[in-house]
């Protein structure tokens, strides 16, 4: 609930229309939760809501150039992190260098004040892997990693690079289905795409969306709760081409 209220929350700033924010908040409600999950309120959701949340508040901070949500982000991003796993770095990492090809937005992410705050995402996550836990988890992690790739089945990687979309699909569902049924429309009826209209950036949605998931995509031992952070962009993106 937390997060669908924070996915509304940056519709509501991106596009101003409380409509579709509403949709996109119920979209989400209605795709992955349908779903039972042995993971429900536990480490997987909360660590999606921070790492979606930083990337939430460092794109309305950079759209709005304040600088207290970039710090709220910085605030989000550790509690991700500290929820689950340090990728959750990874996938704040991506979408801040998706939001800085724009020109506008790189010039706020190269300021002062918000270096100063990355920096400070950065100190607190040193202290914490090498001061508190003297670099045990981040050396679990990469064991882990290290683990996969060295035990990688053949089989189950060719079974994976099938079932890992068709899984992600039906996670999404019924925004999913609905989105494919707009497209295949829209494509034979030979139309362009839509999203202008709400000032939805769909391409930068996109690219977020690609980038990050592709590694759990073509790595080998994945499973669908590590891209949990993704299902609210995409559920925006897939409400933006419904909408």
């Amino acid at each position: 609930v937390a997060t669908a209220l924070t996915l509304a929350w940056l519709v509501l700033r991106l596009t101003r229309d409380r409509v579709f924010a509403a949709f996109c908040a119920a979209g989400y409600l209605t795709g992955d939760v349908l779903f039972y999950r042995g993971w429900l309120a536990y480490a997987d959701s909360v660590y999606t809501l921070g790492t979606f949340g930083a990337i939430a508040c460092a794109w309305v901070a950079a759209r709005e150039r304040r600088m207290a949500f970039l710090w709220l982000g910085i605030i989000a991003l550790t509690a991700g992190g500290l929820a689950k796993s340090q990728t959750a770095y990874l996938f704040y990492a991506v979408a801040l260098a998706v939001l800085a090809r724009d020109g506008d937005r790189r010039r706020f992410f190269i300021a002062p004040g918000s270096l100063c705050a990355h920096a400070a995402a950065i100190g607190l996550f040193l202290i914490w892997h090498f001061r508190f836990t003297a670099g045990q988890q981040a050396t679990t992690t990469v064991t882990t990693i290290w683990l996969k790739f060295a035990s990688m089945d053949l089989v189950s990687y060719v079974s994976q690079l099938i079932t890992f979309p068709v899984e992600t699909f039906l996670r999404l569902f019924p925004l999913s289905a609905l989105a494919t049924v707009w497209w295949y429309r829209r494509r034979h009826a030979g139309a362009g795409a839509a999203g202008a209209e709400i000032g939805l950036p769909l391409t930068v949605l996109a690219a977020m969306l690609v980038l990050n998931y592709l590694p759990y995509w073509l790595g080998p031992g994945t499973h669908i709760r590590y891209i949990m952070p993704l299902f609210p962009l995409a559920t925006l993106f897939l409400a933006g081409l419904i909408w």
